[in-house]
């Protein structure tokens, strides 16, 4: 019996209590002498009342989705503090489900904590759906324990390293937490927005990357990489579609920046973009998923798709599969499977330079159907953006190049300025 029907007593939760459906009426709804069910809470369509987004401003994460049929869209996106150990260095990034898992967090947490596949790959930055940014000279080692010599960690390029393992102590309580908060400090939504049928963030993720403490020679806090570095993350319910937008300068302008989609299935390239499809499934009562995804800026972007065989989870020079032992344990473990990805794809600007500006529109659909959605790029001396012509509306994002977030204009002329200063 699911613990969570024991959670949807003590709350009186409706929704939760008859989503998957009701218990039998004799039942402990927790093992092994949780309450017993109550059969006035069984409703199962109260969920079709519950709003169609959350942002939990704690943890700086936010979720939507397009209904609540079986065949929606789903996205969660995250930018918030770290609070300490088993976070992994992902902030800024999204996933997106529809018919199945489309852009993935990848990466498994076996074998077990502290090994090569979890500390330089599924807990680092290259195993999600944000940006990189890589130092050559970023490959300071982790002091060894008990009289062993260091270990080398893999330079992915990624934010800064905070948690248990990297020889920092962990805060006892809020007050030390504080008085430390230049390290947990890993970024914020600094405006959210939800109406219209449209959900946007405008996340800062500079302290992810850079605090003052880089560039003194430790794993921990790792080289000076990244200036400044500001993500909008937008999904418009009306047409289905998610629009990402990043605005990243770096130290410098040899520090190779890519922008990274996981995919379990390889991705098919096309020429300004590339296909992430994942087939039916149905004993999870997946009918299968497609996302499209249109790499509008920097033009002339290189899409560099990576994984397959032995490269699955490549990072500097690496793939950290244990020996095989990760698939391994991936087969031997029960429906539902992990599923830790086996792709990538890196979006590169053609040229080295110190600020660069990414947007990607990612259309979601079920599997042999496709978004109708148009996307026409535009761009201005003072901006950069997109017009998203759907069959429900259509809109025009503006990206100003002097402020952080986006400029919705409707057909109608009417315009939300989602935008916030721009910060050094």
């Amino acid at each position: 019996m699911p613990e969570r029907f024991a959670l949807a007593l003590e709350y009186r939760d409706r929704a939760a209590y008859g989503f998957f459906g009701c218990p039998r009426r004799f039942q402990p709804t927790a093992w092994p002498w949780g309450p017993l069910p109550d059969r006035s809470l069984c409703d199962r369509k109260a969920y079709r009342s519950l709003p169609l987004e959350k942002f939990f401003d704690g943890i700086g994460m936010l979720i939507s989705r397009s209904d609540w049929s079986e065949d929606a869209t789903y996205v969660v996106f995250k930018t918030g503090d770290n609070f300490w150990s088993h976070s992994h260095l992902d902030q800024g990034a999204f996933t997106i489900y529809k018919g199945g898992p489309l852009a993935i967090d990848s990466g498994f947490y076996g074998t077990t904590y502290g090994t090569d596949h979890h500390l330089n790959y599924s807990y680092q930055t290259i195993a999600h759906n944000v940006i990189t940014v890589t130092d050559p000279e970023d490959t300071a080692r982790l002091p060894g324990k008990n009289d062993k010599p260091p270990r080398p960690i893999a330079n992915d390029g990624g934010q800064r390293r905070v948690g248990s393992g990297w020889g920092r102590p962990a805060p006892i309580d809020l007050k030390q937490w504080q008085s430390r908060y230049t390290t947990y400090h890993t970024g914020r939504i600094a405006r959210y927005f939800a109406g219209d049928g449209l959900v946007v963030a405008v996340a800062e993720l500079t302290p992810a990357y850079s605090n003052e403490y880089c560039g003194q020679g430790n794993p921990l806090d790792r080289t000076c990489r990244v200036a400044r570095y500001w993500r909008t993350f937008i999904y418009d319910r009306a047409e289905d579609v998610v629009v990402v937008y990043d605005d990243v300068t770096a130290v410098r302008p040899e520090f190779i920046k890519r922008s990274l989609i996981h995919s379990i299935g390889r991705p098919l390239m096309k020429p300004g973009g590339f296909v992430i499809e994942t087939p039916p499934n149905p004993k999870l009562h997946r009918k299968g998923g497609r996302l499209e995804v249109e790499v509008l800026f920097p033009r002339e972007a290189y899409l560099n798709p990576l994984g397959g065989r032995g490269f699955e989870f490549w990072v500097d020079g690496k793939n950290y599969d244990e020996g095989g032992k990760v698939w391994k344990m991936v087969r031997k473990m029960r429906v539902p499977r992990p599923e830790p990805g086996k792709w990538r794809v890196e979006v590169v600007p053609p040229q080295a330079k110190l600020r660069d500006r990414f947007l990607m529109v990612l259309k979601p659909s079920l599997r042999g159907e496709s978004n109708p959605t148009r996307v026409v790029p535009l761009e201005e001396r003072d901006w950069v953006g997109c017009r998203l012509l759907g069959g429900a509306r259509t809109l025009r994002l503006k990206f100003p190049r002097d402020r952080d977030g986006v400029v919705v204009g409707f057909e109608s002329g009417r315009r939300i300025d989602l935008t916030v200063e721009a910060t050094k």
